[in-house]
């Protein structure tokens, strides 16, 4: 006798269920999803991770359900599978302390025999059950809603939340904020924006976006325009259907970085002392008594020779159709340079008119009287608005005989960029030259001369040499 037998018998304790996480509805390359976008329920397709570090797992079953009513609508299993992965898992598997490498991530799909068609609005859910080689057993559970009608469209506004919405701006900085957009169903999960110089349309807003658009949570953006121009932003609201709502476009905000022209400044019963200037492009002027400028046509040397303008567009072009004038070289001598003083010939009333343009539109213009040629602030009249009318008549305006101001013209584009150009000074003369002395004739050789002192003639208010004309008469 004295047999006996040894045997042995190894146990694994694993007192732990499975590990269940990530469970959602997918879409493409979209997930974390909890609505399916369409009625045919059997399209949807459903994502999780399943696990166990200990003993691994034995079995996977699902049951999809009327969420109200708790009736059953299918039910289903998912193969674990095993994987040879080594000692070595990747991101989808799962090493279990004793057996093989399990397969980490998995699907449910559903045949359309066993699920047809849902109802809009309306709730489902899905009961998933993962059990380990120990048979101990996890339960998690995903409600699924369905939504079909995309996300109501709302309002783009341009400009910042709380601030007047704007059209045209200088900087390049372009703020969108937008409200309104809602879906009763499932709520709007995210936006898609983008800017462009024209309204980007439906095709632009795909899934994953493309580069020129971006996804937000938030209700504003931002965009950094990279030239002046006209931009558009438009807006795109995605439910949790992913469900995209019809795009909504905004009135589009020109950024404008240049400053408004100012032109052709013509004012009614002024005078200069004539004289003769060249643009920077070389062509030669005459600036008229009337402070019109008149292109001198095959300038001989000396008119060429006169001093340069940068600002021969401030003078407004002659009146009529006289368009261009020839000169001497003894005219252009004697009357070099722009004029210095103007001389206004009425006191009660001031016509002003000129020419202002801007690529974003003209917003504004405001003329005001000023002692001195500073343009900031006018002092003897202020700035006063135009309504953005290119020319302005002054009744009873505040100078009188021998007063000295200068006119002072503002031009605003919508933007809110300014130019601003003055002329002057100006002398209010309505009043002619006096004589006070004798003019003597008398005959030397064949010649009848005339003669008069230097202080015979006067004016108290030209600061320029009077000049003079003479006739004959016999009687």
């Amino acid at each position: 006798m004295g047999n006996e037998i040894t045997d042995s018998v190894t146990a694994h304790i694993d007192s732990s269920g499975p590990v269940i996480e990530n469970l959602w509805l997918a879409s493409g390359e979209e997930t974390n999803l909890v609505v399916h976008n369409s009625v045919d329920l059997y399209e949807m397709q459903i994502q999780f991770d399943a696990f166990d570090q200990h003993s691994g797992l034995h079995d996977i079953a699902w049951t999809l359900a009327d969420f109200k009513t708790s009736a059953s609508i299918a039910t289903g299993v998912v193969a674990v599978q095993t994987l040879t992965c080594g000692s070595s898992c990747t991101t989808n598997c799962v090493m279990a302390a004793r057996g093989p490498c399990y397969k980490k991530d998995y699907a449910i799909t559903f045949d359309r025999s066993q699920v047809d068609v849902g109802g809009h609005d309306h709730d489902y859910l899905l009961t998933l059950i993962v059990r380990n080689k120990a048979t101990l057993s996890t339960t998690e559970t995903l409600k699924i809603s369905v939504d079909t009608s995309p996300p109501r469209p709302g309002n783009l506004h341009d400009g910042l939340k709380g601030q007047p919405e704007i059209d045209f701006q200088q900087t390049t900085t372009i703020n969108t904020w937008w409200d309104g957009f809602f879906d009763k169903e499932s709520g709007v999960k995210f936006y898609q924006y983008g800017y462009s110089t024209s309204c980007l349309t439906a095709a632009d807003f795909t899934l994953p976006e493309g580069s020129s658009i971006t996804r937000t949570t938030n209700t504003h953006a931002v965009y950094t325009a990279p030239s002046p121009g006209t931009y558009f932003c438009t807006v795109v609201a995605y439910n949790h259907a992913l469900d995209p709502s019809p795009p909504v476009c905004s009135d589009g905000v020109t950024v404008d970085v240049t400053d408004p022209s100012l032109t052709a400044i013509n004012i009614d019963n002024l005078s200069v002392r004539p004289g003769v200037v060249k643009d920077a492009g070389g062509d030669v002027w005459l600036i008229n008594q009337r402070r019109h400028r008149v292109l001198v046509l095959d300038p001989p040397a000396q008119c060429r020779a006169v001093p340069q303008v940068n600002n021969i567009d401030d003078y407004a072009p002659r009146l009529d159709l006289v368009t261009n004038t020839t000169l001497s070289d003894q005219y252009c001598a004697q009357n070099q340079g722009p004029p210095s003083t103007s001389y206004l010939s009425v006191d009660r009333n001031l016509f002003a008119s000129w020419d202002g343009e801007d690529e974003g539109g003209i917003y504004d213009f405001s003329v005001g009287l000023s002692s001195t040629s500073s343009t900031s602030s006018p002092d003897i009249m202020a700035f006063t608005s135009t309504t953005a009318i290119p020319e302005l008549r002054f009744s009873h305006p505040h100078i009188s005989q021998n007063s000295l101001f200068h006119l002072v013209i503002k031009a605003e584009d919508r933007a809110g960029r300014t130019t601003t150009k003055a002329v002057g000074p100006i002398v209010v003369d309505i009043t002619p030259p006096q004589f006070v002395g004798q003019i003597s004739l008398s005959k030397e050789g064949n010649y009848l001369v005339g003669r008069w002192s230097a202080n015979d003639f006067y004016d108290q208010e030209s600061q320029d040499p009077l000049q003079y004309q003479f006739a004959l008469k016999l009687k």
